[in-house]
């Protein structure tokens, strides 16, 4: 996979009168219990997927699914502008999977071919230019 996955971007906190910075990345195995307590806030099901999350201060506030795009987000923040961001990257991240996926697939049929004799000519009709046998 290509590209950063990690990324930081600011949000304006009006309540507190401050810039936060939330930093988002890919979940990981240590992210647990944050998004158990996440999911418990946004009264949804503990995410089981590979996913996004967005941190701000050290605390997750918001989860988006790699795999179906399930959303837990912290119904206490601001998070509708975070989980458009999360979103967006989300899908950049399963079309670029998807694209190597399928550039993956198109490489091992050209493989499965064999080598081809790069000296003679094909025709539409499968015989060799250059040679009096059909193939």
């Amino acid at each position: 996979m290509k590209g950063p996955i990690e990324g930081r971007f600011a949000m304006y906190d009006a309540a507190q009168n401050q810039l936060d910075h939330i930093f988002m990345r890919r979940s990981a195995a240590g992210d647990a219990n944050a998004l158990e307590r996440l999911a418990q806030l946004d009264c949804a099901p503990a995410p089981i997927a590979p996913g996004l999350v967005a941190e701000v201060r050290g605390r997750l506030i918001a989860y988006v699914s790699l795999a179906d795009g399930q959303v837990i987000a912290d119904p206490f923040e601001h998070t509708t502008d975070v989980v458009a961001v999360l979103r967006l990257r989300a899908a950049q991240l399963r079309d670029a999977d998807g694209a190597a996926a399928r550039q993956g697939r198109a490489g091992h049929r050209l493989s499965a071919r064999g080598p081809r004799d790069r000296t003679l000519g094909h025709t539409v009709d499968g015989s060799v230019l250059g040679s009096t046998s059909a193939r």
